[in-house]
């Protein structure tokens, strides 16, 4: 069953803030947040792609200054906490980095939220990384969650303290655990989006290095979806606050670099490296509970997807 069209007059004029807007999940919700009429504002460090923000209220700002996010926060409706300072595979490394500045500065936005009177928090986890290593072939919700991650452990540990202050405070959130999203915005960088680095990969015809033998599975989503979500999330009033964000299908790293090889008519030179402790075998997520829930399922075909990613990107490369 395909998405039903979302209420567009729910979100006119409703006060959105979004805390790291600048980057490409961001990017892409803040320019459709303004196509249907809702007043953005954006927080963070500088945009990527200022061209999208000429009519948007951007606060260059610190995510670890209480100051900042208790100014940032006066007179909103609806935050979207996207920012995070860490990195799946990196973060190991850096655990106490990771809580300081991701779960401490997330509990003070969550404060200055009340003190504001913010309505609804839509916080964006990750649905790669929570669940951890899972025979399941499709993730739903009801999963045990054993990440193997600092990244994955502290966004459990926020989607905790949501529930926390829900329940002492009476503040209204959403949880969104989302796949793989890549699209318009995701460009190559600390090895971060892996749909993009194919592509850049291919485009200035250099190696692609795979960890592993390619053949774990992962879920892909386009970004579109992804804010489709994300608006439907703020605009829900069920009894639900956790939600899966994903395709249901899982594709390999190398059918990835194959569709790929087809959309840019090029062969990529792929380097082989040795596997990594922090990449799980199979994560792919099931999409019932939002369907039924919020009327989401993804409405761009992957395929389609790819190309329009690709189409994006040879304007930029």
């Amino acid at each position: 069953m395909p998405s039903s069209s979302i209420d567009v007059h729910a979100i006119q004029n409703v006060r959105c803030l979004v805390v790291g807007a600048g980057g490409f999940i961001g990017t892409a919700l803040c320019e459709t947040l303004q196509t249907y009429g809702a007043q953005v504002y954006g927080f963070g460090r500088e945009p990527r792609f200022p061209s999208v923000f000429e009519d948007i209220n951007f606060i260059k700002g610190d995510f670890l200054a209480p100051s900042c996010l208790k100014e940032a926060t006066k007179n909103i409706d609806v935050v979207f906490h996207l920012i995070s300072t860490t990195l799946p595979a990196s973060s190991n490394k850096r655990k106490l980095f990771d809580v300081e500045s991701n779960l401490l500065g997330t509990i003070k936005l969550l404060e200055c939220c009340l003190d504001n009177d913010v309505k609804k928090v839509v916080f964006i986890s990750s649905g790669g990384t929570v669940y951890g290593s899972c025979n399941a072939s499709s993730i739903d919700e009801s999963q045990p969650t054993n990440p193997i991650c600092s990244y994955g452990i502290v966004k459990l540990a926020i989607e905790k303290y949501l529930s926390l202050f829900h329940h002492l405070h009476g503040l209204d959130y959403a949880v969104l655990r989302v796949s793989n999203p890549f699209g318009p915005f995701q460009i190559a960088q600390n090895n971060q989006g892996i749909i993009a680095t194919i592509f850049s990969r291919a485009i200035t015809n250099q190696p692609f290095t795979v960890w592993g033998d390619g053949t774990i599975i992962r879920d892909y989503i386009y970004i579109y979806d992804v804010v489709d979500a994300m608006v439907r999330a703020a605009l829900y009033s069920g009894s639900y606050q956790l939600f899966n964000v994903g395709s249901n299908l899982g594709r390999s790293i190398l059918n990835l670099i194959q569709e790929i090889q087809l959309i840019t008519d090029k062969n990529i030179d792929i380097h082989f490296e040795a596997g990594r402790s922090v990449d799980i075998p199979r994560n792919v997520l099931a999409n019932d509970l939002i369907c039924q829930e919020l009327g989401w399922l993804p409405a761009v075909d992957f395929s389609d997807g790819l190309q329009k990613t690709y189409d994006w990107l040879t304007q930029r490369i």
